[in-house]
């Protein structure tokens, strides 16, 4: 870890996209605060529905503008972008403009953060060196991504403590400018010296490929609804952030800054709630989970709007819902993952995005009229209650979804064996699970030669093989273990022939998924090492530098 952050490209790019993570959460606790101060729980409403409407328009173009030619152009703008949208709005509060204008500078900000994450997927890989510096920077992102979510709303509880939203957006806008000035350039740099000149890719309109995306999941019962699902998490999303403030100044009657706490303790659950669902690999059954996940949402919202005020009870309740919300979350994508089609997997979650997106909207404009007309209680029991319903009419047909997914349940158990893929989390897992390909082979068959090209891991599933290094006998391969990972993982001809000594069943999993799973994981890489190094390899990859 320590040998990957040595490389400048990496370390500028995780640091510009870390703080561009903690500068969202926190702006969008700032500008409702300053918005609930400057004309209550009506102005906040509007204020978050006028934030999020540009976001599903960027949303949409995220995906063909990270594909693009330029997506390190694309980043350096988006980070200056938000630069002038925080630092305005910060500016404009100071000089008591009129608060629409600070709204329309916070706008710019959000909409270009739309763009950011997808773009900063297709640099990185670019900025590294090593496989061992792949992996730290796969394993860095996951921990920036979570840490964001608890960072950020506590910069903006002791900013708005110390001064008020003016001071959060000001140190917003410092984030972006730090990101912008030292993380693009030298990622920019990295990849012109990795990739050359950059390819002409072809244009692509994507509100037309989304449409078609969308017409085709109609042929798979069940996917639709899923989706729907995932829309209405971040429905939920997009909800709390208006009642944060109205929970936090009317009902338990904290400062301005306690909004900060709330959303703080709803980013812990979500933390929690994804550590605890590492047990769901290998589930035939995920909709009485999902199930689960949102009535422990419901039932925890429902607490908080319905029990008196208690600032306790309503931290542990938010963190409750905040638990449920990623078992929903994760155990939808996964029903998706099963049950969409193979081959437009990445279409499908580009259409994860934009509904997401439109379920904020959606969730902020609700919440506003039930805040205006019945409160803030009201307004939790109403983002409950529409859990609860949206659930009730689609759970038939999630079900259906469960119930005809194809979950490669034996691929799963074998290769949770291996050291490669003990410590993958439960998407993972099922995803190399479902590239794996099942592969006979006859005694006397030669599966791998010595000096050939790398390009498949295999996974013994029942019989034996014999493995040779020079014509010398090394060892046998049987069921729980694996071979071939030397050639992927150091990027070397093969070093040995493998041939089955009996008639022999493997599963065969290609380059790409094997690499993107065992890379994208620390531990992963780790144990694949600590595998091979226990092989007689004689001598052959000690020059390697393998550090994880």
């Amino acid at each position: 870890m320590v040998a990957a952050l040595r490389n400048p490209a990496l370390r500028a790019g995780l640091g510009g996209y870390g703080l561009s993570s903690i500068g969202e959460w926190a702006l969008w606790v700032a500008i409702l605060v300053a918005a609930y101060q400057s004309g209550g729980a009506h102005t906040a409403g509007l204020t978050s529905l006028g934030l999020l409407l540009p976001s599903v328009v960027t949303a949409v173009l995220a995906g063909p503008a990270a594909d693009g030619r330029r997506p390190e152009r694309v980043v350096l703008l988006a980070h200056l972008t938000q630069l002038v949208g925080g630092g305005g709005a910060a500016a404009l509060l100071v000089l008591d403009a009129p608060f629409a204008t600070v709204v329309a500078s916070t706008a710019v900000f959000v909409a270009a953060t739309a763009l950011i994450r997808p773009c900063y997927a297709v640099l990185m890989p670019s900025s590294v060196r090593t496989v061992g510096e792949l992996t730290a920077a796969n394993l860095l992102t996951g921990w920036i991504d979570n840490t964001a979510v608890l960072a950020g709303p506590l910069l903006a509880a002791g900013t708005i403590a110390a001064r008020g939203p003016d001071l959060t957006l000001a140190a917003v806008a410092g984030l972006a400018a730090f990101s912008a000035a030292s993380a693009v350039p030298a990622m920019r740099r990295r990849r012109r010296a990795a990739i050359g000149p950059v390819a002409a890719t072809p244009r692509v309109n994507p509100l037309r490929a989304m449409r078609a995306c969308f017409r085709g999941l109609g042929e798979r019962r069940g996917v639709r609804p899923v989706l729907g699902l995932l829309a209405v998490q971040q429905f939920v999303v997009g909800a709390l952030d208006l009642v944060y403030v109205v929970v936090a100044v009317e009902l338990l009657g904290m400062a301005a800054s306690g909004t900060g706490l709330l959303s703080a303790a709803f980013g812990a659950g979500g933390i929690l709630g994804g550590l605890a669902l590492a047990a769901v690999v290998g589930t035939r059954r995920l909709a009485p989970l999902l199930s689960l996940g949102v009535a422990i949402s419901a039932l925890a919202l429902i607490l908080v709007g319905a029990l008196p005020a208690h600032t306790v009870l309503a931290v542990g309740c938010l963190a409750a819902a905040g638990i449920g919300r990623a078992v929903v979350e994760l155990t939808a994508r996964m029903l998706l993952q099963r049950s969409a089609p193979a081959d437009a997997l990445a279409s499908v979650f580009a259409l994860v995005e934009v509904t997401g997106a439109v379920g904020m909207v959606l969730g902020s404009l609700m919440v506003q009229i039930l805040i205006a007309t019945s409160g803030g209680r009201a307004a939790l029991v109403g983002v409950a209650a529409t859990l609860t319903v949206v659930l009730a009419l689609s759970y038939r047909a999630v079900r259906h979804a469960d119930r005809s997914a194809t979950v490669p349940v034996v691929a799963i158990r074998l290769l949770r064996e291996l050291p490669a893929f003990t410590h993958l989390q439960a998407p993972a897992l099922e995803g190399v699970a479902r590239a794996a390909t099942e592969m006979p082979v006859t005694a006397g068959t030669e599966v791998i030669r010595e000096g050939d090209t790398g390009d498949r891991f295999y996974a013994v599933v029942d019989g034996r093989v014999r493995v040779e290094m020079g014509g010398r006998f090394k060892r046998h391969i049987q069921r729980g273990d694996g071979f071939g990972e030397i050639a992927l993982l150091a990027d070397v001809p093969r070093i040995a022939t493998v041939t089955a000594e009996t008639d022999t069943l493997l599963l065969a999993i290609e380059r790409e998924p094997f690499l993107l799973a065992v890379t994208g994981n620390d531990a992963a890489t780790v144990a694949s090492w600590g595998a091979v190094d226990r092989m007689d390899t004689e001598g052959v990859l000690d020059h390697l530098h393998r550090d994880p």
